[in-house]
């Protein structure tokens, strides 16, 4: 009687597993619409570097000295932003929660996850915001010492408002 009660309970607690599981895993499938940002550009379509390309990009600022913001065209407000200085895709700004870094770091985690993540042999560099409020500065990250490229964080009460692969310092 004992053993057929084990079995029993083996049984049920296996089919909860199983059938959270599969829960899981189809919440996950359905819903994950990640963006990561890469060193070079996005996960996927436009790239640091790449040429202006008005069948791909709109401009929606004014450009000054050569040098413009852009969006995507027939893509909404998909939170990211490519600045164009002379033609080219010098930085590509990501805006919205659930877009990443390419060391894991998403917009609106914490400034401290933006230490914890990143190499410890990558010092960063850290700017204050001299426009913005007490406690606004920007983390960069440079992955070559002698370019002013690699990840940029914008911090705002110590949780990180965007995030920028490319150029590290704007044109605008």
């Amino acid at each position: 009687m004992l053993k057929i009660f084990r079995l029993c309970t083996v049984i049920i607690v296996s089919l909860l597993i199983v059938a959270c599981a599969k829960k899981d895993i189809k919440l996950v499938d359905e819903n994950s619409k990640i963006v990561v940002l890469e060193l070079d550009g996005t996960s996927k379509g436009v790239k640091i570097n790449d040429k202006f390309n008005e069948s791909v990009l709109e401009k929606y600022t004014e450009e000054i000295d050569g040098c413009f913001l852009a969006k995507e065209i027939n893509n909404g407000n998909n939170g990211l932003n490519y600045e164009i200085n002379e033609k080219i895709v010098s930085r590509i700004i990501a805006s919205r929660k659930d877009m990443l870094s390419p060391y894991g770091v998403a917009v609106g985690d914490s400034a401290n996850k933006v230490y914890i993540n990143h190499p410890k042999n990558i010092e960063p560099d850290i700017e204050i915001d001299e426009n913005g409020k007490e406690g606004d500065m920007f983390i960069y990250y440079k992955i070559n010492p002698n370019k002013e490229v690699g990840v940029r964080y914008d911090i705002s009460s110590n949780i990180v408002t965007s995030i920028s692969v490319g150029n590290l310092f704007s044109c605008i």
